[in-house]
């Protein structure tokens, strides 16, 4: 943003490669403004900005969030809990202004993260999505032989051992599950180190599937087949899907 700023860059196709989870909340948690930029890798320009993981992610480290204005935000976070831009030149001015003012900026990052404690954590946001699929007739049908155990299917592009924030993310959602005593499976794209079909509780059935995996968008037309019959004939009380974009 100005000559002379030097920028160190990390993940996927960047020299320095990618930082673990850790780090990256390290990162957060020690930056004065933490930016997020919300382009999604589409060329569909309704889905091209898009609330992200790290709307909710920075906050929740205490950080400054500065991200550039996406028309559903409002929902999640108020003008008090977050700084958003117009433009580039819009974001560079508020950098500057925020720099220059960091009690002010204190004052914001606070309120992220008290709106993201009380609102925004997955353990609120999946008791309330296993709370309704607990109301639906078929759950009843099974709740006598179940004790109240429910069978979830969880769909994502990448599961472990694929490094990332999304990937960690829905490991722990995964793994909490298990550790409240449902039935949980992850189906997943396959991974070249994967020599196990289960993992801390949770079963994985990966398929040799690219792109959006959860919907069967890449492979070959047998993979794609062997994916979508797998869904299909899934008994499960809870079907959730993980879309990367």
């Amino acid at each position: 943003w100005r000559p002379g700023t030097v920028f160190k860059i990390a993940g996927g196709g960047w020299y320095s490669g990618y930082v673990s989870y850790d780090e990256v909340i390290n990162i957060m948690k020690s930056s004065k403004i933490s930016l997020n930029l919300s382009n999604a890798s589409s060329s569909d320009l309704e889905y091209m900005q898009q609330v992200k993981g790290r709307n909710f992610e920075i906050p929740a480290c205490g950080a400054l969030q500065i991200t550039n204005k996406i028309a559903s935000i409002g929902r999640s976070f108020s003008a008090d809990e977050i700084v958003t831009f117009n433009d580039v030149n819009d974001c560079v001015s508020k950098i500057k202004h925020y720099l220059s003012n960091l009690n002010e900026a204190e004052v914001i990052a606070n309120n992220g993260f008290n709106r993201v404690v009380s609102d925004h954590r997955w353990e609120k946001r999946y008791s309330e999505v296993l709370e309704r699929a607990m109301t639906v007739p078929t759950y009843h049908d099974r709740v006598n032989t179940m004790d109240n155990k429910m069978r979830i299917l969880l769909g994502v592009q990448n599961y472990h051992p694929f490094v990332g924030g999304s990937e960690y993310l829905i490991k722990c959602i995964a793994e909490e599950f298990v550790k409240k005593g449902h039935d949980v499976t992850v189906f997943t794209s396959k991974h070249k180190d994967r020599d196990f079909s289960e993992l801390n509780g949770v079963k994985i059935v990966d398929f040799d599937l690219g792109g959006s995996t959860a919907y069967c968008r890449i492979g070959s037309n047998e993979e794609i087949k062997r994916c979508k019959e797998f869904i299909n004939n899934y008994e499960c009380d809870v079907v959730m899907s993980f879309a990367a974009q």
